[in-house]
């Protein structure tokens, strides 16, 4: 006897007893559950899902090596094998179809009973996306039947007056699913109903306090509930507030109060100082909208045979989703400024992605009327994630449903497309996320490929009109295929591009399509931006990912209002570098989207680059109020908090985002950097070293920071180590890795061994590499490389490397590196003696966004050149002192110099005591330096002893350790 038990996980018995070895052996065990759960299918359909990308020889071999692995492990009894057919045997018992024949038999009591938690609870197969997709579905399908079954049961009970029974249903149903809300509100009402009043509302607050703890809150009609049982004197039965009533609600939990949970696929942010949200190719928001009117297609020329056929097929659909003739006003069932949830339109031609097309034209066209009406994919995604299901779980129509019930959206559009000999058929109905009954309903037909996209535009007018009744009076504004393109198969690639860099993360492919798509229409500028976001994404040369903005920039027209906001600040802030406009065009954004994240966590980061940390602040917690599946925010959120001096409310967030994000390496990042920030190298180090075990999206990123923490506390042949390291893993895989590699041994050597003949010689073959060397023009540092070698006391190579950048680089490309500019036009001024003008070069960088640790680390060695050493005091304690999470990447090559420094500018002043600080923290800093760099170690401990006692203090031996 085989029994399969995949209610609540996965657990496989074979004669009562456990086969725990294909608890391990996933591709084995996904097998049986699909066999076990189809009862009887065919090789193809198997190797469909478990193995969709292999050759299929490959995958049909895949699969006969899995069954005799299979019933090597089982046996022969279970599977039944006919030619192409795979089935069990009718004594192989699968506890998800006995549930699901006691709910068809409406034995839900027993059906509850049988049910220990969602399908493959726990369980997942990371190596097929299909079988995913196969088990959400599953999972979904199980967790509604649950609920019927749970509703059900505990409706029977109290008809029969049964409370108590219908209580112990309830509070097991809220055990399996604490974040179920309507297990929570029956659990509430029923403790009412018994008398147990101060139960219901210790209920309530646990309930609220789970909920809050992601960032979430119960819904209106359990508040309304809560409320009157407060309320209350006594307590009867409950019956539903009207819409009038006065009820008190719960405090609003302010935004910085809660920062809430995100799923494990969140990709993380990227390396820099300052972490950009990329503005993804994906509908985003809302735009004010005019209504139009679209050419209809042409059908009265065609036979009176096609237009009865058509008719026909959309009663039938209609008819079959149980449309009424008696269906109520839809200004009943959706009141103005409701939200709507867009489901993913089902398929019934042969063409496999038409649908996909329809359905992301389709969002395009209502976002730009509906303003925010329609859910955006993020708070999809977060609600899903709250579902246990992945967020790229398929949004069909019962899944919308679903979504839109836990979010308290009223309505879904869901729909399809069919096929009538070479034309379509696009059938879209307004569905009541609460019954599933079609409030309202539209129709649009193509007689072929070319009128496709006036086909969606009209369904599109024809659910507006529906949905906001007063669009169809505005003037007509573009025309959707000016909007997108007059290309069906350019936004066909689009579409499929869309889903393929979503999906599966495939950059090359999805480039691939986008190329074809602008290939097909020029003009195509939502093409040319997703493009650019993929790019970006991907590390791609400067060159590349500008182009494609500018292009999208000079099509701006063609793009929706939100995308065009989108496209301008992108456009500003990636490409040209002025954040002023980038800024105005995100505040554009926010003015038509108050919740878009993109614009808030951009905007937070560009006011951040500006100097504005208060603004920073607002506009980032807005940002992880608006949705918690954004990592940036969060970490963007914490460096802003640290900034602003506020060191522990900064490490409370960091290490509430690791408890949120156990699986994310850059959310454990945040806690070193915060301890390399607060100089706590020791700290920084072993948190370092503890990303190990996570594998990092950017490869030999983490031997990069564990070479700058070694670089700052001494250790140079540490740190040679994992520059090596970092030079072998990012070789041929990031560009951007390899040459901070290349340049942390030439920085090493320049400022912490001082060899800097030794420096200026891997500086040069750093350039001759030939992943630098064969680089656009464009991306090469220029401005870095002249930065070290003005350092290194050759201000003549500087000076060409700055005239090399003038010359190569756009001057319309240059704006967002003019810090850099004039930094090294300072640096240079400097090397010259020219201190004055140095002055004022600094004093303008200092000025420009995003420049305060590159001012201020040459503030002190400015004043030490002139020969003023107080203002040098000042300048170097300036340095010191500063509040940033961006320390390290500075502090690597610079701080240890700069406490050495301090101690010698104090003793030549008659400083003592301050000058014994110094000599202590530098000997402290470095006590575990290489041999090599001890003397220096030794002479600081030596002055700090002698000077603490000249000016009276106690002498603290320093250790050596």
């Amino acid at each position: 006897m085989l029994a399969l038990r995949v209610l609540g996980g996965f657990e496989v018995l074979l004669d009562g007893h456990e086969v725990t070895e294909l608890t391990a052996q996933r591709s084995r065990a996904a097998l049986l559950v699909l066999l076990g759960m189809e009862g009887s299918t065919t090789r193809d359909a198997v190797v469909g899902v478990l193995w969709p990308e292999h050759d299929p020889q490959k995958a049909r071999h895949a699969l006969s090596q899995t069954l005799h692995r299979l019933r090597g492990s089982l046996g022969e009894g279970w599977l039944e094998t006919e030619g192409e057919r795979l089935a069990v045997s009718a004594e192989v018992e699968v506890d998800a179809r006995s549930f699901e024949d006691l709910v068809d038999a409406k034995e839900y009591e027993r059906a509850v009973a049988l049910y220990r938690g969602g399908f493959l609870d726990g369980w997942f197969l990371a190596d097929s996306a299909v079988f995913e997709r196969w088990a959400d579905q599953q999972r979904a399908r199980f967790e509604r039947l649950h609920r019927l079954a749970c509703r059900e049961a505990i409706r029977v009970h109290r008809e029969r007056g049964d409370v108590p029974a219908a209580l112990a249903l309830a509070q097991e149903w809220a055990e399996i699913d604490p974040l179920e809300d309507e297990a929570q509100h029956r659990l509430i009402e029923l403790l009412a109903e018994c008398g147990r009043r101060s139960d219901a509302l210790a209920q309530y607050d646990l309930y609220a306090r789970l909920l809050e703890e992601e960032e979430l809150s119960p819904l209106d009609e359990t508040v309304h509930l809560v409320a009157r049982l407060r309320q209350a004197a006594d307590l009867g039965p409950l019956e539903d507030p009207g819409d009038d009533a006065e009820l008190p609600r719960p405090p609003p939990t302010e935004p910085a109060a809660a920062l809430v949970p995100q799923p494990s696929d969140d990709p993380g942010p990227t390396p820099a100082p300052h972490r950009p949200f990329p503005a993804f190719p994906f509908p985003s928001g809302g735009a004010s909208g005019r209504g139009w009117r679209t050419r209809m297609p042409g059908w009265a020329r065609h036979a009176a045979l096609a237009v009865a056929a058509v008719a026909t097929f959309s009663a039938a659909l209609l008819i079959g989703r149980g449309m009424r003739p008696d269906a109520p006003d839809l200004s009943a069932a959706l009141p103005p400024g409701s939200r709507l949830v867009l489901a993913e339109f089902g398929n019934d031609t042969r063409d496999s992605l038409v649908a996909g097309v329809v359905t992301e034209a389709l969002r395009i066209d209502l976002e730009r009327y509906l303003h925010s009406s329609l859910a955006d994919p993020a708070e999809v995604a977060r609600i899903l994630s709250r579902m246990r299901r992945s967020p790229l779980t398929t949004l069909t129509g019962d899944t919308a449903r679903e979504v839109a019930l836990r979010a308290g959206i009223p309505a879904v559009i869901d729909g399809k497309v069919g096929a009538v000999g070479a034309g379509f058929v696009l059938s879209a109905w307004i569905v009541s996320a609460e019954d599933g009954r079609i409030v309202d309903a539209a129709l649009a037909t193509a007689h072929d490929s070319t009128e496709l996209i006036d086909a969606i535009g009209s369904l599109s007018l024809q659910l507006r009109e529906k949905i906001q009744p007063s669009v169809a009076l505005l003037s007509p504004p573009a025309h959707l295929a000016r909007v997108t393109t007059s290309s069906l198969e350019a936004l066909r690639k689009y579409s499929t591009a869309i889903r393929v860099w979503r999906d599966e993360g495939n950059g090359a492919r999805a480039l691939h399509l986008l190329d074809e798509a602008t290939t097909l229409d020029s003009t195509f500028a939502m093409a040319y931006r997703a493009r650019a976001t993929i790019l970006m994404s991907v590390g791609a040369s400067r060159r590349s990912w500008t182009e494609a903005l500018t292009e999208a920039y000079r099509h701006r027209d063609h793009l929706s209002e939100p995308e065009r906001y989108l496209t301008l600040a992108t456009y500003y802030q990636s490409a040209t570098g002025n954040l002023e406009e980038a800024s105005r065009a995100y505040e554009e954004l926010l003015a038509l989207d108050s919740t878009n994240l993109t614009a808030l966590n951009n905007l937070g980061t560009l006011y951040r680059e500006r100097h504005d940390l208060p603004r920073a602040e607002t506009t980032l917690r807005r940002c992880v109020a608006g949705d918690s599946l954004v990592l940036t925010c969060r970490l963007n959120l914490c460096a802003v908090v640290h900034a602003l001096g506020r060191q522990d409310e900064a490490h409370a967030i960091a290490e509430r985002t690791i408890q949120l994000f156990p699986d994310n390496p850059f959310a454990a990042s945040e806690l070193g950097q915060i301890a390399a920030a607060e100089q706590d190298y020791a700290g920084a180090d072993t948190l370092y070293a503890n990303l190990s075990r996570f594998d990092l999206p950017v490869p030999g990123l983490l031997e990069v920071w564990l070479a700058w923490v070694d670089m700052v506390r001494g250790r140079v042949e540490e740190a040679r180590r994992h520059l090596s390291n970092a030079q072998r893993i990012a070789r041929g895989t990031d560009p951007e890795t390899l040459k901070s590699a290349l340049f942390g041994e030439a920085w090493l050597d320049l400022e912490v061994t001082r060899d800097t003949a030794r420096a200026v010689e891997e500086m040069e073959a750093a350039l001759r590499d030939p992943v630098l060397a064969d680089r656009d023009p464009i991306d090469m540092p220029y401005l870095e490389t002249a930065d070290f070698f003005l350092d290194a006391g050759r201000p003549d190579r500087g000076a060409a490397l700055m005239e090399a950048y003038l010359a190569e680089v756009p001057a319309e490309w240059r704006s967002g590196e003019d810090k850099l500019l004039y930094m090294d036009r300072g640096r240079l001024a400097m090397e010259e003696g020219r201190f004055e003008e140095a002055r004022e070069a600094f004093g303008v960088a200092a000025n420009l966004p995003g420049s305060q640790m590159y001012v201020l680390q040459y503030l002190g060695p400015l004043y030490d050149r002139a020969g003023r050493p107080d203002s040098a005091i000042v300048g170097y304690e300036q340095y010191l002192s500063a509040t940033t999470l961006d320390r390290l990447v500075f502090d690597a090559a610079l701080l240890p110099s700069a406490l050495e420094r301090l101690g010698e500018l104090h003793e030549a002043a008659g400083h003592a005591s301050q000058a014994a600080d110094y000599y202590r923290r530098f000997a402290e800093l470095w006590a575990g330096a290489d041999p090599a760099l001890q003397p220096r170690v030794e002479a600081a401990r030596r002055k700090a002893e002698a000077l603490s006692r000249e000016g009276g203090g106690a002498v603290t031996p320093l250790s050596g350790s």
